[in-house]
C-alpha cells in the first residue's frame, strides 16, 4: 500500500547497502550514545542504529509506517511531524529529511539540546549551507554549526528516485559562539542627528562610509540596539537645471516629503513659504509659516502688485493625498 506510492509525503527511501552501511560507520555510534532518528521510513537505517545505542527516539510523521517500526527493538516512536516536537536531549541526530521542509528544520534545531547531526540533504541546499550561496539558510547554518560533508549520493540510491542529487553531512554546535563582530548601518543622508545606544548604553558613533559601525566582544546572547534617528523638518531645493523648480522650496520630515492639498489650502498657486518662517508638527501633518497673494488689479492684467497675507500653510504626507475627495496638490511652492 504506502511503499508503492511514498511519494505522496516527498518522501524517498535510501536502498543502496554501500551507502547505507557508510552512513552508519560515520556517524561513529557507540552504547553510551542516545540518538533521535528523525524520518526513518520503513526502519532501513533504525534497525542497524538501534543494536548499537543506548537508546533510540524516533520521529516518524506517516503513522501508516507503525507496522515496520513496531518490530524494532530499544526505539522509542512519537508519531508527528518533527516540526511540531520537543525533542529529547540526545547525543546524536540522525535523518534524511524531506527536502521541502529542511529550512524550518535548520531554524528549529538552532534550540534543540544534541551534539552531532547527521542528514542527507539535497546537494543544492548543502552548497548553500557551505557557504557557496550567500541566503538566509547559510548565514543562520555557519553561524551556529561547525559543518563537514562527506559525500554525494546519486538519485539511484533511493526509492523513489528524487530529482536532484543529495549529500550527507553533520552539523556540530561550535562550542563558542561568541565571536566579536562588527554590525553595521546605513546612515540615511536626511537624518543630520542620531543616537545609539546598545543594551541601554549609549555607544560612541563611527561612521565609516556611510554606516555606523557597531563593534561587540560576543553576539551570541540577546542584544537589544537601539538606533533613534531626529526626523526634523527641513526645506529642500531644487536644481538651478531644473526651471521649473527655480524660486521653489518642498519640506520634508525624514524620509516623508509633504504636499499642500487643495483640501487645506484653497487656491494652491497663490501660496508662498515663508523664507524665515518656522515649520512645526500638528496631528500628523505640518504647519508651515507662509503667505497668499491677493489679487488689487480687477482685469486679467494692472499695474498694481499683489499684497501677501501672512497664513499657516498645511501641509500633508504625499502619500496621503487624494484621501479626501478629487483636488489640486503640489509637493514645491513658491518662497519669500
Amino acid at each position: 500500500m504506502f511503499v508503492n506510492n511514498p511519494n505522496e509525503l516527498d518522501q524517498h527511501f535510501l536502498i543502496d547497502k554501500d551507502i547505507i552501511n557508510s552512513f552508519i560507520n560515520i556517524c561513529n555510534l557507540s552504547k553510551d550514545d542516545i540518538v533521535l532518528e528523525i524520518g526513518p521510513g520503513i526502519g532501513t537505517l533504525t534497525k542497524l542504529i538501534a543494536p548499537k545505542v543506548k537508546k533510540l527516539y524516533v520521529i516518524e510523521k506517516d503513522i501508516r509506517l507503525k507496522p515496520y517500526l513496531d518490530k524494532i527493538d530499544n526505539i522509542q516512536v512519537m508519531y508527528d511531524s518533527c516540526l511540531n516536537v520537543n525533542f529529547p536531549k540526545v547525543d546524536k541526530i540522525i535523518t534524511s529529511l524531506p527536502y521541502s521542509i529542511i529550512e524550518p528544520f535548520i531554524y528549529k534545531i538552532i534550540n534543540e539540546d544534541f551534539k552531532e547531526l547527521y542528514m542527507i540533504m539535497g546537494k543544492k541546499y548543502c552548497d548553500n549551507v557551505l557557504g557557496n550561496k550567500i541566503t538566509n539558510l547559510s548565514l543562520l547554518t555557519n553561524i551556529y554549526f561547525k559543518i563537514t560533508k562527506y559525500f554525494d549520493i546519486m538519485p539511484d540510491s533511493f526509492n523513489p528516485k528524487p530529482r536532484v542529487v543529495s549529500s550527507l553531512i553533520k552539523l556540530e554546535f561550535k562550542k563558542d559562539n561568541s565571536e566579536k563582530g562588527t554590525f553595521r548601518v546605513r546612515i540615511p543622508e536626511w537624518c543630520s542627528h542620531y543616537e545609539v545606544s546598545l543594551d541601554g548604553e549609549k555607544l560612541k558613533r563611527i561612521i565609516r562610509k556611510g554606516y555606523l559601525e557597531i563593534t561587540k566582544e560576543d553576539w551570541s546572547k540577546e542584544s537589544v540596539l537601539e538606533i533613534c534617528f531626529d526626523m526634523v523638518p527641513q526645506k529642500v531645493y531644487g536644481s538651478l537645471k531644473v526651471s521649473s523648480l527655480t524660486g521653489k522650496t518642498a519640506v520634508t520630515c525624514g524620509p516623508l516629503v509633504y504636499c499642500a492639498e487643495e483640501a487645506d489650502n484653497q487656491e494652491l498657486h497663490t501660496l508662498y513659504i515663508k523664507r524665515e518662517g518656522q515649520v512645526c508638527h500638528a496631528d500628523g501633518r505640518l504647519i508651515v509659516d507662509g503667505y497668499r497673494a491677493i489679487e488689487r488689479n480687477t482685469g486679467l492684467y494692472g499695474e498694481q502688485s499683489p499684497d501677501y497675507e501672512e497664513i499657516k500653510i498645511c501641509l500633508v504626507p504625499y502619500y496621503s493625498w487624494g484621501n479626501r475627495g478629487k483636488g489640486a496638490m503640489t509637493v514645491f511652492l513658491k518662497e519669500r
